[in-house]
């Protein structure tokens, strides 16, 4: 397990990492808040990264823009922020020893993947005009010059890199106005060239995995020539040799139902879904049947994992581990600070690794309503459902406030007859109708939704009787 931690008196955090095998011993979710036991921690933890040293490298300033452990543990690369040269400078630590790689040390890098089991790394570098166009190999111990794979010489094209979560492949991003394109590297053997795997017209988002001897493709592309309203799953065989390749359709599209994220492990694929305004996560089991349509997302029997009410956003986390069943998810609510959590995806047991709990208790104390013990235990047994929310019952379970705010939906008519979705907040205690002041909060563009997660500065003005209203227009 890899984590920061900040030393008292110390500006910076210092990476370290200890045996996941210790985890009960090593984390207490009571004392201290931070959720980390440093006393126990000084026994097992390894000091990695000191960033207050990285800061004297950088003239007393430290910022990391990327961090990748190699897949045996043995090094991480990362790109610290130079201020004065204004690039991100590329080193690689070897982590039993502690000491810098004396390569690669590379300027302006913006991407990078590791290849080989962790023997190799690529890495993007940028132009003078920060555009990515250059892709290199870097063998780790070689004295060796790097090995430029990829230039692209078009200064509308820009290039991106990443590793799939199995460390099978190198996915090859390259996009320009009027084109997008994937190309896949062998990771076991990066010298071996590039192959072409998907391409569409115009910027689009599209991200690439692999499982099994399939590889799934996660995009937004127009289908048939039609733009879309949201993202789809498509999967093709690695060992696909029609040309152009083939893809197919994962899922029957429907209207109702939007994935708005996917995740891989070994054992399940995990969809983000929205339906309208509810969010809902699920699991699938792998690998998935080998037929040759698409089918609904029903007919794989997906397992609804438990969630609380209001819920406005839910982000992956970094879930590094392809081989654990274990996946850690961010759920964000108006009502409800926001919950880091763990999902065991062999039984739907969930357990809240953080969140901030003082403030329900504080909460309660201010409305007069006694503590209830629920609150103490953040674990649960809860099993799979196929709905996407948790019992009423269990809902304390998540220091959800909306025993204290209510949190209403409405559809508003704009000015030239439109609908607007209306997310409103109010204290169910000091709201006053008709007369209670508001602050609206909107957007526009992009077709991005507002972030509608609890804000504790906010908190204050809800006591006071304010409502607080989110329109996505």
């Amino acid at each position: 397990m890899y984590y920061r931690r900040v030393e008292e008196g110390k500006q910076y955090p210092v990476l370290c990492r200890r045996l996941a095998s210790l985890n009960e011993e090593f984390i207490t979710h009571k004392s201290p808040s931070s959720g980390f036991d440093f006393t126990s921690g000084k026994r097992i933890e390894q000091k990695l990264l000191d960033y207050n040293q990285e800061a004297e490298r950088f003239g007393g300033y430290a910022y990391e823009e990327l961090s990748e452990i190699s897949p045996d543990h043995k090094f991480l690369a990362y790109t610290m922020y130079d201020k004065d040269n204004d690039y991100f400078k590329l080193s690689v630590r070897n982590l039993n020893s502690g000491a810098l790689c004396s390569k690669p040390h590379a300027n302006r890098v913006s991407n990078l993947a590791w290849v080989k089991d962790g023997q190799a790394l690529l890495y993007v570098v940028t132009d003078e005009n920060k555009r990515p166009y250059r892709i290199y190999c870097s063998m780790i111990g070689s004295t060796d010059e790097d090995v430029l794979l990829l230039e692209e010489q078009d200064e509308n094209v820009y290039v991106n890199i990443r590793h799939t979560k199995d460390f099978h492949f190198v996915t090859v991003n390259t996009f320009s106005p009027t084109f997008s394109k994937v190309f896949l590297i062998n990771a076991a053997d990066p010298f071996s060239g590039m192959n072409l795997v998907w391409e569409s017209e115009g910027i689009v988002h599209c991200v690439l995995e692999h499982h099994q001897g399939y590889l799934y493709l996660f995009t937004d592309a127009p289908k048939d020539g039609q733009i879309v309203d949201s993202h789809y799953l498509l999967r093709s065989p690695v060992d696909s040799s029609s040309n152009p390749r083939i893809w197919e359709n994962v899922f029957i599209g429907d209207q109702n139902l939007v994935i708005e994220d996917v995740d891989f492990c070994n054992s399940h694929l995990v969809l983000i879904t929205r339906e309208g305004r509810k969010y809902g996560i699920c699991s699938v089991a792998l690998p998935l049947p080998g037929w040759k349509q698409a089918v609904h997302l029903r007919e794989l029997q997906p397992h609804f994992l438990p969630l609380p009410k209001h819920v406005c956003n839910i982000s992956p986390g970094p879930n590094y581990d392809y081989y654990s069943k274990t996946m850690r998810f961010t759920i964000s609510s108006p009502v409800m600070p926001d919950a880091v959590v763990d999902y065991d995806l062999s039984n739907g047991r969930w357990n809240i690794v953080q969140q901030q709990n003082m403030l329900h208790e504080r909460t309660r104390i201010l409305y007069g309503t006694a503590l209830s013990s629920a609150i103490a235990e953040k674990t649960t047994n809860v099993k799979f459902s196929s709905m996407n929310d948790v019992k009423s019952e269990d809902r304390n379970l998540w220091n959800d406030l909306s025993e204290f705010y209510a949190c209403e939906h409405h559809d508003v008519s704009s000015y030239d007859g439109a609908m607007v979705p209306l997310t409103i907040v109010y204290s169910r205690k000091n709201r006053k109708d008709n007369q209670s002041p508001g602050l609206l909060h909107g957007h526009g563009a992009y077709g991005e939704m507002l972030d509608k997660r609890w804000r504790s500065e906010l908190k204050s003005l809800l006591d006071r009787g304010w409502i607080v209203a989110y329109a996505d227009v």
